[in-house]
């Protein structure tokens, strides 16, 4: 997630804490926002769910199903 937490983490937390995020958020913005509004940039591709499942618990497959070859390069994204 772009907050760094996961989803978990997100249910947990209390409208205080949300509040806290949010004027954070409005002070430093994150990077990928302020190159969305100021340069139009969007993604190029959408990013596939590697989301564990029932035969896959770890979620590996889906990883190495995306990078077959075992390396990333450094014109796509990880994630």
């Amino acid at each position: 997630m772009a907050a760094g937490r996961s989803y978990d983490e997100v249910d947990d937390l209390t409208i205080f804490d949300l509040r806290l995020i949010f004027d954070y958020w409005a002070e430093y913005p994150a990077a990928d926002e302020v190159l969305r509004a100021v340069y139009q940039v969007t993604p190029k591709r959408k990013i596939q769910s590697r989301a564990a499942s029932k035969d896959d618990p770890s979620g590996i497959g889906g990883l190495i199903a995306a990078y077959p070859s075992g390396c990333v390069p450094a014109d796509r994204p990880f994630g």
